[in-house]
C-alpha cells in the first residue's frame, strides 16, 4: 500500500519544530567498533504549510507500523536536511504512532490527513525493531 497522502510537494517551506530520541546500543569489546543502535525511536515534529505532502513511500508492515521505502521531497525531506544522519528519515525506518497515538495503519495515516494547516504533527519513528 502506498500512502496517496505523502506524495511531491508544490507548496512552500516547512517549519521543523522538535526532535526526541532515545537510543539503546550493544556493549563491545574493547579495540572494536563502535556501538551500532539495536534499537532506536525518535519523533520527528512538522508543521503542516500550504501544500503539505510527507513526501514517503510507505506501506504496512504486520498492521502496526508503516515501513519507509522513499524519503520524496517534502515535509520529510525539508526535516532531514537539517538533522543528523542518525536523525533523519530513511528507507528502512517505520513509523508507528503519529501525534502520541499508536493505532491500525488506517488510525495513523487518518491522524496524518486529519490534521490541519499550520498545526503541528508528532510522527514517531522506528529503526531496526521491525
Amino acid at each position: 500500500m502506498i500512502c496517496g497522502a505523502c506524495g511531491d510537494p508544490t507548496g512552500p517551506p516547512v517549519e521543523i519544530v522538535d526532535q526526541v530520541a532515545a537510543v539503546v546500543s550493544t556493549p563491545t569489546e574493547s579495540g572494536s567498533e563502535p556501538p551500532q543502535p539495536i534499537g532506536i525511536e525518535f519523533e520527528v515534529v512538522i508543521r503542516k504549510t500550504g501544500e503539505h505532502r510527507l513526501g514517503l513511500d510507505i506501506s504496512e508492515v504486520d498492521g502496526k507500523a508503516l515501513k519507509v521505502w522513499k524519503v520524496k521531497p517534502g515535509l520529510i525531506s525539508e526535516w532531514n536536511k537539517s538533522k543528523t544522519a542518525d536523525m533523519q528519515v530513511r528507507a528502512g525506518d517505520s513509523m508507528i504512532a503519529v501525534n502520541g497515538k499508536r493505532g491500525s495503519i488506517e488510525d495513523l495515516l487518518d491522524l496524518i490527513a486529519g490534521s490541519t494547516e499550520e498545526e503541528d504533527v508528532s510522527l514517531l519513528f522506528t529503526r531496526g525493531t521491525t
